[in-house]
């Protein structure tokens, strides 16, 4: 399901911020996964990037409405994906009172402020502000995968960010709704991942992608079904594989005995179950027993006892020519 990210962002994009500091953590999320600081001839500013027009026209409001300043949008081409991009950018007066407002800035004991790679607790101070922050991260630069078909593995979330500090705090802001990720370093980025079936579900749920859920629980399902016939397929051939095999020693030992003259003074019902099995020499015991009239535990029994004939009688030789 190649578009299931497309599927989860545009849950997230219809779930609004009611408060301002759910707004504020929102924008500051995507700020850190989406966006960039930039200076232009010595001046501040920052630009946001997405694929999604709808997406940047909501970035394009939220600052509006929580910084009065206007962001300019501009169509671009992501040479490396061969997509098209919008980047949403400002480089206003008021530049560095956004960043500072949404915690990429943060003051230090001097007085000044300097750039501050964590997130500050002020931003995600409540349960709303928390879960906006993870709906703005995956927004900004997040992504999911489910399994290819045949693959083993495959169930994978992530959220890409440009500093560790920054990564450590959200994989503990998940921690905090019982969503415990893992965290690697790609490149110059690190990344915040889920890796598992179950992981991802429970990360759906809290987030409220209800209907991605349901996509989730019906590729697993699918996919469960595939497995079983498989593994029920490959149980088929396995055991007719050890049928053929059981077979084949069986007729060896059969004319072993035959060989050495064993078999023609043994009791009748071991020579009749003898001529059924190289009458037909890749049938099971059930068939066999079938074609004698027989029960297959009672075929089974008598095969048995044809096998340790054979194998007192190879013993019986070896020890002859060692003497």
């Amino acid at each position: 399901m190649a578009n299931f990210t497309s599927e989860i962002k545009r849950e997230f994009f219809h779930k609004k911020p009611r408060t301002a500091a759910a707004k504020t953590a929102v924008f500051s999320a995507f700020v850190r996964t989406g966006g960039c600081i930039s200076f232009t001839q010595g001046t501040l500013g920052f630009f946001l990037v997405t694929e999604s027009e709808k997406i940047a026209e909501y970035y394009i409001a939220l600052a509006e409405e929580l910084f009065g300043i206007s962001c300019i949008a501009r169509a671009a081409e992501d040479k490396l994906r061969g997509k098209a991009k919008l980047t949403v950018e400002y480089g206003g007066e008021k530049a560095f009172d956004v960043l500072a407002r949404i915690g990429v800035f943060e003051r230090v004991p001097s007085g000044k402020y300097q750039l501050y790679a964590g997130i500050p607790s002020r931003i995600v101070a409540d349960e709303e502000s928390r879960l906006f922050y993870i709906r703005g991260a995956f927004l900004g630069g997040g992504s999911c995968t489910l399994p290819r078909a045949g693959a083993k593995t495959g169930y994978h979330l992530e959220f890409v960010f440009a500093h560790e500090e920054t990564a450590r705090d959200f994989a503990s802001l998940l921690a905090s709704f019982e969503l415990i990720a893992k965290i690697i370093r790609r490149k110059e980025s690190f990344v915040v991942y889920l890796a598992s079936l179950a992981a991802i579900s429970d990360f759906l749920a809290v987030t409220g992608a209800e209907g991605a859920l349901e996509k989730l629980n019906a590729t697993a399902e699918a996919r469960e079904e595939v497995n079983n016939s498989n593994r029920a397929n490959n149980c088929f051939v396995g055991n007719m594989d050890r049928t053929a095999t059981a077979a084949a020693r069986q007729c060896i030992a059969i004319e072993y005995l035959n060989a050495r003259g064993i078999l023609p003074r043994l009791e009748e019902e071991l020579r009749a179950v003898a001529a059924a099995r190289l009458k037909d020499r890749e049938a099971s015991l059930f068939e066999l027993a079938g074609a004698m009239g027989l029960s297959k535990s009672c075929v089974n029994h008598r095969m048995r006892r044809i096998m340790e004939l054979y194998r007192e009688s190879k013993v019986d030789k070896e020890q002859k020519e060692e003497k």
